[in-house]
């Protein structure tokens, strides 16, 4: 009998030992992970496209031109105007079978079109002439004026020019 109860208490020790610090197979835990992301952009243009020119700047323009201290009938001129900054000016000469060539810088500021050129060959020598137009996209420049700011001292308006090509 002490054999059957030395038994018995091992039994017993094994098993509290084994409810105590015994393995035991646990339940899986399930872990769920959530994340968020949010991306919120807001784009907002402010600026104004305006649709491209009908008629650039940048071209040739025809028109005339008349001097305010002498009298005499419109009279041929053309313009041509480079993307670089650029003028070609070619006009006839009042009184005379020949024409005046004049190469200078332009700008334009919204219609606002400005140049001064220099002759480059002129019967009556050197001239320095400025002048401006009010530019219009539908192929116009309106408003004209000139005047020499050396070499000679007339002035002078534009009839209406028209961009050719």
């Amino acid at each position: 009998m002490k054999n059957i109860l030395v038994l018995l208490c091992a039994a017993l020790s094994i098993s509290v030992m084994s409810a105590t610090y015994g393995c035991q197979k646990s339940q899986p835990v399930e872990e769920i992970v959530k994340d968020t992301i949010r991306i919120k952009d807001t784009i907002r243009i402010t600026d104004t496209v305006c649709p491209p020119a009908i008629r650039p700047i940048i071209g040739v323009w025809e028109g005339a031109y008349t001097t305010d201290q002498v009298v005499h009938p419109p009279t041929y001129m053309s313009f041509t105007i480079y993307a670089d900054g650029s003028t070609l000016r070619k006009s006839k000469v009042v009184g005379v079978n020949d024409f005046a060539y004049f190469k200078g810088r332009w700008t334009l500021n919204g219609n606002s079109f400005q140049y001064r050129d220099t002759t480059i060959y002129f019967v009556g020598g050197n001239v320095v002439e400025q002048g401006s137009f009010t530019y219009n996209s539908s192929g116009t420049l309106t408003n004209g004026v000139w005047t020499n700011i050396s070499g000679q001292t007339y002035t002078g308006k534009f009839q209406p020019l028209v961009r050719i090509n």
